[in-house]
């Protein structure tokens, strides 16, 4: 597979910045005073975790472009599908570079990735299952540790895609 490597550094770099977004949005919400309701005051759950399964898609996704690989066929939002696609050397560098922000070894790390695989297509259609059931805080903690990966890793061109902009209504 051959590219012309501006073309992927400005794909990656797009990439980059709507995960970052997600990411952000999600870190928005956590952070918010959330919504009083009956029950006393409760965070949504339901756009934190979509946001933070499909920034983790979206990075993955761009570390296969990266890295020259194909995505894997089938399922587009499978994310152990998707790291495993990785070159194993990837795997490794990033497994490594995460520990930081998610205190998960090699093991509990794609544990999580094999309990969270279908979350981002079970939870943008949450009234199609009668419970949902993750585990927001170490999928933004991936999150995260992938876009610092990303940003540490590759020459990310800064742009305003994704982002509010003061004044935008």
């Amino acid at each position: 597979m051959t590219h012309d490597s501006n073309r992927i550094d400005t794909i990656i770099s797009l990439m980059f910045e709507a995960a970052r977004s997600y990411l952000g949005g999600a870190k928005i919400i956590i952070d918010s005073d959330g919504i009083n309701d009956d029950q006393g005051v409760l965070v949504p759950t339901l756009p934190v975790t979509t946001c933070l399964t499909l920034a983790i898609e979206i990075q993955l996704k761009a570390l296969l472009i990266a890295h020259s690989v194909e995505r894997p066929k089938g399922d587009g939002h499978d994310l152990l599908s998707l790291f495993n696609a990785l070159p194993h050397s990837v795997q490794s560098k990033f497994i490594k570079f995460q520990i930081s922000f998610t205190e998960l070894n090699d093991d509990a790390f794609r544990k999580l990735l094999a309990d969270e695989k279908d979350t981002f297509k079970t939870w943008r259609y949450p009234y199609e299952k009668p419970v949902l059931e993750t585990q927001p805080a170490p999928l933004y903690h991936v999150a995260l540790a992938l876009s610092e990966y990303l940003k540490s890793h590759f020459e990310i061109e800064r742009s305003d895609n994704g982002w509010l902009r003061k004044g935008a209504t």
